[in-house]
């Protein structure tokens, strides 16, 4: 995993990604992983921290990505506005980490577009929109939370 790279958004950006981990694995509330990655990813954006955007934009990408697959994990199914927000910023985050020049980053961003869409590796969310919630609910199904 990378780690969030050196900026201004740098703090938010471990705030944020420890309050994700919390949330995904242990609470289940992002409320604040998600505060503090849109706050991480302002103060990116407004420095021209290209690194710090893509990380945060990444970041707001797998609150949604954990926030789908609790719903699957409860038994009901996301949104298709849902698993289309979550692909966009899993889109965005990739194209800001390739204009980085930052091979890990990219590795990053191609990761979470996989994780949007695991019915296509490797070609997520390219007409794949709308499948891999349904197969992760199957998976899902087996999964209790704590």
């Amino acid at each position: 995993m990378t780690f969030p790279p050196d900026g201004p958004a740098r703090s938010s950006c471990l705030a944020a990604d420890e309050a994700l981990t919390a949330a995904a694995f242990c609470t289940g509330d992002f409320a604040e992983a998600d505060r503090l990655f849109t706050q991480a990813q302002v103060l990116a954006a407004r420095a021209g921290d290209g690194a710090g955007e893509a990380f945060a934009t990444g970041g707001l990408a797998m609150v949604l990505h954990h926030r789908n697959l609790g719903k699957l994990i409860d038994g009901s199914a996301p949104t298709g506005t849902d698993v289309e927000a979550e692909e966009e910023l899993m889109r965005r985050a990739l194209v800001i980490w390739q204009e980085t020049g930052d091979a890990a980053g990219t590795a990053r961003g191609l990761f979470g577009r996989s994780a949007a869409d695991p019915q296509r590796p490797g070609r997520a969310g390219r007409g794949g929109a709308g499948r891999g919630p349904r197969r992760l609910g199957r998976w899902a199904a087996g999964v209790t939370r704590r």
